[in-house]
């Protein structure tokens, strides 16, 4: 099952889901992916047997990537407080 269809389900579970969040479901699995992306590329840097530095540059990426992320979710209703607002 794709992240797509995953967040599909839910929202029909909690009765929020419309055709027209599809291309914010999009947009949410495509940062998703990249913030997967991301914190592959950060943890590489980590010297062996180590950890990856808060340090990198990769981090701040990672930080922005996880406020979008939590943003997009919130535009779907899929936090708490988003789906009260929408219910």
């Amino acid at each position: 099952m794709t992240k797509e269809e995953v967040y599909r389900r839910q929202m029909q579970q909690l009765g929020i889901y419309d055709e027209i969040f599809e291309p914010e479901i999009r947009t949410l699995c495509r940062i998703e992916r990249e913030l997967t992306r991301a914190m592959k590329a950060w943890s590489q840097t980590a010297p062996p047997g180590g950890k990856p530095s808060f340090l990198d540059d990769h981090y701040p990426v990672i930080q922005k990537l996880r406020a979008e992320i939590l943003q997009h979710r919130q535009a779907l209703g899929l936090t708490p407080q988003a789906l009260r607002k929408l219910t």
